[in-house]
């Protein structure tokens, strides 16, 4: 990681977990995104950061999407093996975020809740001003356990919620919240707020590459089925 003057820029290898996630993400190709997540750490590998640098949290967690939980918990040994307890301390939300995700993958939703909630915390208060990621996290727990409720009250609060950290986010969760709010209203049988989700995801994706294009069609036919039925 190099910096100057104060200003800090991020591994690339942190850059390239995130493009490779985008297999997953928008196109639901897990094992092309685990083979990819593969060779970039290969060719990236995290022990050649200093310490402090190595984004555990986002490879942790990545893995644990990807259903590749014995990677995961690799990272967390990684973890608990830092040395140094300051930093081992505040790598504790790094932890609880891989837990969460581990947790999802292996279909335990309730846990998950609990430990992106941790994954919030450190010893001093919150790990960030801004709730956004959690909201999302949290919400897709809760989505998993079948709790639709109390999983659209948190999408809902992330679209509501204005901080800078969702520049950053609402790339990849902007999209999927949309859409899934679509989908969760649409089963509750609120056909005007299933439309105003589907309508804004398709307004997003409009001009996504041609591979997503049919997912933009699928979503067009469901607002004029629902809308022909109001």
């Amino acid at each position: 990681m190099q910096r100057a003057q104060g200003q800090t820029t991020k591994p690339a290898l942190v850059d390239s977990i995130a493009f490779m996630m985008q297999d997953w993400w928008s196109r639901g190709q897990r094992d092309r995104a685990a083979s990819r997540l593969d060779a970039v750490v290969s060719a990236l590998p995290p022990s050649a950061l200093p310490e402090a640098d190595r984004p555990y949290g986002d490879l942790g967690a990545a893995y644990a999407m990807l259903g590749r939980t014995d990677r995961a918990r690799a990272v967390l040994a990684q973890i608990a093996q830092i040395s140094d307890t300051s930093l081992r301390r505040n790598r504790q939300p790094d932890a609880h975020r891989i837990q969460a995700e581990i947790a999802l993958a292996e279909n335990r939703p309730r846990d998950a809740v609990a430990e992106f909630r941790r994954a919030d915390s450190l010893p001093d208060g919150p790990t960030e001003e801004d709730p956004a990621v959690v909201l999302f996290q949290t919400g897709r727990a809760f989505d998993k356990a079948n709790e639709p409720d109390s999983a659209i009250t948190l999408f809902e609060q992330y679209l509501r919620t204005t901080s800078l950290g969702r520049i950053g986010s609402d790339m990849v969760v902007l999209p999927i919240i949309q859409r899934r709010l679509g989908e969760l209203y649409e089963v509750k049988g609120d056909r005007a707020r299933a439309v105003a989700h589907y309508g804004a995801f398709a307004d997003l994706w409009k001009n996504a590459d041609p591979d997503l294009q049919p997912q933009v069609a699928d979503v067009r036919k469901r607002i004029a089925r629902l809308s022909a039925a109001g």
